[in-house]
């Protein structure tokens, strides 16, 4: 079961870095962390609380930008590729989610 599981996201993995707006993304988040340490320069006296407050919004807003960004991707390459029809039409079993791993 964990090398099915492994294998999905080493594959889902690729797909996701093979994305240009991730690279996009990725220097964005880094331009906005430089900038924090600036913003924290020049603020008086709580340069510290500058850095750290910009830094963990920084890291939670691009976080969910790109998780958002990577399903968006991922999910219009499965319904091109006519993968999703297949596991959306089976049946599921009672149990939850579990059941659509065979």
């Amino acid at each position: 079961m964990n090398s099915r599981i492994a294998h999905i996201a080493s594959n889902t993995f690729r797909e996701a870095v093979r994305d240009r707006v991730l690279y996009n993304l990725i220097v964005f988040a880094l331009l906005m962390s430089a900038a924090a340490v600036v913003v924290g320069q020049i603020s008086i006296d709580i340069e510290r609380l500058v850095v750290i407050n910009l830094g963990l919004t920084a890291v939670s807003l691009f976080g969910m930008v790109i998780a958002i960004f990577i399903g968006i991707g991922l999910v219009s390459k499965e319904i091109e590729k006519r993968t999703l029809y297949t596991v959306l039409s089976r049946n599921p079993k009672p149990g939850g989610a579990t059941t659509l791993f065979p």
